[in-house]
């Protein structure tokens, strides 16, 4: 959990919402639309989460793969 709340700090992403994602598995995150490739591809190789856009790219969804 530690890396995914050193992403989260990395990109300006409220803490607390890893603690959600701990607990429910899933969350869906606005994230700047300049930011959201890289958002993903740093979630998706630095931790142990699954990131991915919705199909409308209005949110980021990252799932617990733990």
């Amino acid at each position: 959990m530690e890396r995914i709340v050193a992403v989260f700090k990395r990109f300006q992403i409220h803490t607390n919402y890893s603690t959600i994602l701990n607990e429910i598995g899933s969350i869906r995150l606005k994230v700047q639309d300049d930011k959201i490739p890289r958002f993903i591809h740093t979630i998706n190789t630095e931790t142990d989460c699954r990131a991915t856009l919705s199909p409308t790219a209005e949110y980021v969804e990252i799932k617990r793969n733990w």
